[in-house]
């Protein structure tokens, strides 16, 4: 027996609900039968009661991601980001300065881009799983390092927590698709967590370019975006 259809599910929840909640009374019926029909009536009103067979249904609705009527380039970013965006590293696509971005990632780089840097904006970015909320923090965040040069300043100047450090590593690889390339000479990364080395001798070699390997070399010169969990 067919208890519930795809092609129900897709076309109404509360529809649904109804045609599961019928089917479970007449699977009770046809494995159970009842020959008093008084006893029949009081079963029936009992799995007919609200929330006895089938609970409410709740639904949640989830809107698609908003693109952004103009391109990346319409902003007027500085030059050395848009070589950042046009060089082939892997990037995602959507990250080519002609292309229509996501609302919120056009308006995270246009608040960054025109900010006073002395009062600098608190953003919150909140949007759909798969519209690129790491790229609207991650690209905003190198377009000011790089309109703001180091000079002879020491000191980290970005730092990226996460919760677990599974989502680190995720977050550094994306990172590092930006700042690895090698005409990159301003921007560097640290990965900071309880298994990052102390001193070369421990060090494992594997660390991608443009990244400071050890807690030693990150003390003597300090990376512009440290990444790095709650707990330490």
């Amino acid at each position: 027996m067919d208890i519930l259809s795809t092609k129900n599910l897709k076309i109404n929840a509360l529809e649904t609900s109804k045609i599961i909640e019928e089917k479970l009374i007449q699977i009770f019926q046809d494995r159970f039968f009842i020959s008093q029909p008084k006893w029949k009536e009081v079963i029936l009103k009992l799995f007919h009661q609200k929330n006895y067979l089938v609970s409410d249904i709740y639904l949640e609705i989830i809107l698609p991601a908003e693109k952004h009527n103009q391109p990346l380039n319409a902003i007027g970013l500085l030059p050395a980001f848009i070589k950042f965006l046009e060089r082939d590293q892997g990037l995602p696509k959507g990250f080519d300065p002609s292309f229509f971005p996501y609302r919120h990632q056009y308006e995270a780089l246009q608040i960054v881009d025109q900010m006073n840097r002395q009062k600098k904006p608190a953003l919150v970015v909140t949007a759909p799983t798969g519209a690129g909320k790491t790229e609207a923090f991650l690209l905003p965040m190198i377009l000011d390092l790089l309109k703001t040069p180091r000079a002879n300043r020491k000191g980290v100047r970005a730092i990226i927590m996460y919760p677990m450090n599974a989502l680190i590593a995720d977050q550094t690889d994306r990172l590092s698709k930006f700042i690895s390339h090698p005409s990159n000479k301003s921007i560097k990364a640290f990965f900071y967590n309880s298994d990052t080395p102390e001193n070369e001798k421990s060090a494992r070699k594997d660390v991608p370019p443009n990244f400071i390997e050890t807690r030693e070399e990150a003390r003597d010169n300090p990376p512009d975006i440290m990444i790095t969990n709650y707990s330490m």
